[in-house]
């Protein structure tokens, strides 16, 4: 059998970083002894302590993958309100950084 497993926003977890760490990383040792093939995928904006926790396992940050496309957005919009605008640069920066690359 193949089994998804999907966790999502963990830095939402109201409990200690140790407690979800613990208990995902139970389920991943568990599946090692398993005949039943499984991936887990986990979703989370950056937080240290899972990041020291799961440091050794694949990942992949997104926001480094979607800065260009939210830049592009952004000048578009900004571009059809006013393209003489002198503000314009400082305004798309300060989006992009406030953004972190996480559309909303």
């Amino acid at each position: 059998m193949d089994l998804v497993l999907f966790f999502n926003a963990l830095n939402k977890f109201d409990g200690h970083s140790d407690v979800i760490s613990r208990f995902i990383k139970g389920l991943i040792q568990g599946l090692a002894r398993s005949k039943t093939r499984v991936k887990i995928y986990l979703s989370s904006y950056p937080w240290k302590a899972l990041q020291n926790h799961f440091s050794a396992y694949p990942q992949i940050t997104l926001e480094i993958h979607t800065k260009v496309d939210i830049k592009d957005y952004v000048t578009r919009s900004v571009k059809s309100w006013s393209s003489t605008a002198p503000f314009t640069h400082r305004l798309v920066s300060a989006i992009l950084t406030r953004a972190n690359g996480v559309f909303l």
